[in-house]
């Protein structure tokens, strides 16, 4: 009974969504031809219907709109079913691509998100081996800025993924229609086109790239959502009738995505590769900074044909303070023409990474005095009677303050924290190090030893691995991107590489790049001693 419910609503969302792209004159004879007579379907379609005007009304959360639409909460017939192991305690969410419940896994004692997949994809063998296959694929990723899938499964008939549960905002919970500021725009961009990089390196296609696939974590780190539903490359062909994803018809047909965050190729059903998810990515940045969407419409047709041949408007027409060289970027991100693009995420990434590098800089010389010295005053450091001089307008000293100095300072300090060995030091070595980068956002020796403190408190699991290794990789790019010859940060890199993500190549690689010196080579046997 609860998977002929699950298949019921999986048949309303695929006409509802059919018949918004029909003219609203048409609909009443379309409707009358797809629900062939059964009025309870079709009372349910048109009252879906009354909700056209809202952007996605079927990728917004089902406990926000279940109660506008009967007038009284309803309960989900899988709450308090136990699917494997997995007992379901909420509805996070649902869209085109499936419902979302809250489930705690009592094996491990953890909760986790557990996505039910439509009855239409269930039913076929062929689709489901292939969406099988894919999602252990994507479940291979180990990236700290993906959500990782834990397992999939079939429990009385309902086939599901479990993956991890994020808490946090969505970014387009952040964005609510307002453009974010620049500098917040690029360390998303960075954090999911490093993540793109590496899905692409292992012939994973994301193809559903959007803002509400994109969680802030509350400690404000990023993490994609829904690799469970990517593509691998080398595989099936994906045509326009044909896909492995868990999405049911389109109104533009099989295929996989979400209307105004597609790249053309996949609009019409075309091969997707890696470019497609970097067009996708470029709709997402030209929305965080906007607050608007670079291609709508009225209507979903006339949104793709304006996706498909209209050229987006200008970014500063909407938001004047957009750098012209993040305008750039994302309009290379749109090019329609696939080769048109950048080719691959690491190639965006080299464009981003300067550009974030002078926003971090420009932030850090208009910080004021006071705030700098309290970061100092935190860290244990002790700057001259100079340096705390109060500042007077006429005094030009302390505004030149010795920035690089004390961010030297600071680095010093914390090698001594990181030398001793100490279990008990590695978090002030880390808030040492960290107060630098704040400082001296451009300061290479900063980022890198935060990088290595960040790799010890890993593998003495001071904090949780993953969140360890994946703050000491992106500390440890972030010093190579400022500095490619910085010796701390290969090692950090290579440590990542092989602890982490099991990349011999790259470990061997980043261990064996020119160093012109190590400093110091931390012993798990003397820290764990401490």
């Amino acid at each position: 009974m609860n998977q002929a419910a699950l298949d019921h609503w999986a048949s309303v969302k695929r006409i509802h969504q059919s018949a918004l792209d029909r003219d609203p004159s048409e609909r009443d004879t379309f409707l009358d031809e797809l629900c062939g007579g059964d009025e309870s379907l079709l009372r349910e379609v048109q009252s879906l219907l009354k909700y056209e005007h809202a952007e996605s009304f079927l990728d917004r959360p089902a406990m926000d709109v279940a109660p506008r639409l009967s007038g009284e909460p309803q309960e989900h017939p899988l709450l308090g079913r136990t699917l494997s192991h997995y007992q379901v305690v909420s509805l996070l969410g649902a869209g085109g691509m499936g419902e979302v419940f809250l489930a705690q896994d009592p094996r491990l004692d953890r909760t986790v998100a557990l996505k039910i997949l439509p009855g239409d994809l269930a039913a076929d063998p062929d689709r489901m081996q292939r969406f099988e296959r894919e999602a252990r694929a994507a479940s291979a990723l180990n990236h700290p800025n993906v959500a990782t899938i834990y397992d999939v499964g079939e429990s009385d008939g309902i086939h599901f993924i479990a993956m991890e549960h994020v808490e946090g905002q969505t970014i387009a919970e952040r964005i609510g229609g307002q453009p974010l500021t620049a500098s917040e725009v690029i360390d998303v961009a960075v954090q999911v086109a490093d993540a793109l990089d590496v899905a692409h390196a292992k012939g994973i296609t994301h193809r559903d790239i959007k803002p509400a696939n994109l969680m802030l974590t509350h400690r404000g780190y990023l993490k994609v959502l829904d690799f469970g539903i990517a593509k691998t490359t080398g595989g099936d062909t994906l045509t326009p009738n044909d896909d492995s994803s868990v999405e049911p018809q389109t109104a533009f047909g099989r295929v996989i995505g979400s209307g105004p965050y597609m790249s053309p190729e996949q609009i019409v059903g075309g091969d997707v590769d890696s470019r497609s998810d970097v067009f996708s990515l470029g709709v997402v940045i030209y929305q965080m900074a906007t607050g608007q969407l670079p291609f709508s419409g009225s209507t979903r047709t006339e949104m793709k044909d304006r996706l498909l041949h209209a050229a987006p408007e200008t970014m500063m027409r909407f938001n004047p303070d957009t750098p012209p060289e993040l305008e750039r970027i994302t309009l290379k991100c749109l090019d329609k023409r696939t080769d048109g693009r950048y080719q691959s995420a690491r190639e965006l990434l080299t464009d981003l990474w300067p550009l974030k590098r002078q926003l971090d800089a420009n932030a850090a010389r208009a910080m004021p005095d006071a705030v700098r010295l309290e970061l100092l005053r935190r860290s244990g450091s002790h700057p001259s009677a100079a340096a705390v001089k109060p500042a007077v307008a006429d005094d030009a000293s302390i505004a030149d303050a010795p920035r690089a100095s004390d961010a030297s300072e600071l680095v010093a300090r914390g090698w001594a924290h990181l030398r001793s060995g100490s279990f008990f030091e590695l978090s002030d070595a880390v808030s040492v190090f960290q107060a630098a980068t704040v400082i001296d956002p451009t300061y290479a020796a900063a980022h890198a030893g935060l990088a290595l403190v960040r790799v010890a408190q890993g593998i003495v699991r001071d904090v949780p691995f993953v969140e360890a290794f994946g703050e000491a990789k992106a500390a440890a790019l972030r010093a190579l991107a400022l500095d490619h010859e910085s010796a701390d940060a290969q090692v950090a890199l290579g440590q990542v590489m092989f602890f982490a993500e099991w990349d011999w190549i790259a470990a061997e690689r980043s261990f064996g790049a020119p160093c012109p010196s190590t400093r110091i080579t931390l012993k798990r046997t003397s820290i764990t001693a401490a």
